[in-house]
């Protein structure tokens, strides 16, 4: 039996070397990080992590990484969140502009800007996916050959 690491860093080294170990390739871990990344981008401050966990089981994937990946981007998506929903605002007043003369309440104008958010963050989650995967795959290649080498 391997000794037990010590810090916080041996144990996800560990635990990352336990699950390419296993036979998740690099290519399935970068997916499932990227994934959980562009989930863990969505301007929804209450459900990125319950969604990491339906689509985990829905694509029979392991919850680690699409949760790993979920919190190692939270700090960007509250840097995000205010541009979400000025973005999402304007994309909304662009398809449905607002009618001259009305005033919205505050719920209804929350609402556009969480729709707007939403919206814009669907239309941008492809290229978050694809950015995320080819960073995710580089770092895990690049850390599997430090890895080879050491061993």
């Amino acid at each position: 039996m391997p000794p037990r690491p010590v810090g916080w860093r041996q144990r996800g080294r560990r635990l990352l070397a336990d699950a390419v170990g296993v036979g998740a390739s690099p290519s399935r871990i970068a997916a499932a990080l990227a994934l959980g990344s562009t989930i863990g981008l969505a301007p929804v401050l209450w459900g990125a992590t319950l969604t990491c966990l339906f689509a985990a089981r829905l694509l029979r994937w392991p919850v680690l990484p699409l949760q790993s990946g979920n919190f190692l981007v939270y700090p960007l998506q509250l840097l995000l969140l205010v541009p979400f929903f000025r973005g999402g605002q304007a994309l909304v007043d662009l398809l449905n502009p607002p009618v001259v003369g009305s005033q919205p309440g505050l719920l209804a104008e929350l609402g556009r800007g969480q729709g707007g958010a939403l919206l814009l963050w669907l239309l941008l989650a492809p290229l978050f996916y694809l950015v995320g995967y080819r960073i995710w795959l580089g770092l895990l290649e690049r850390w599997r050959r430090r890895h080879e080498q050491a061993s």
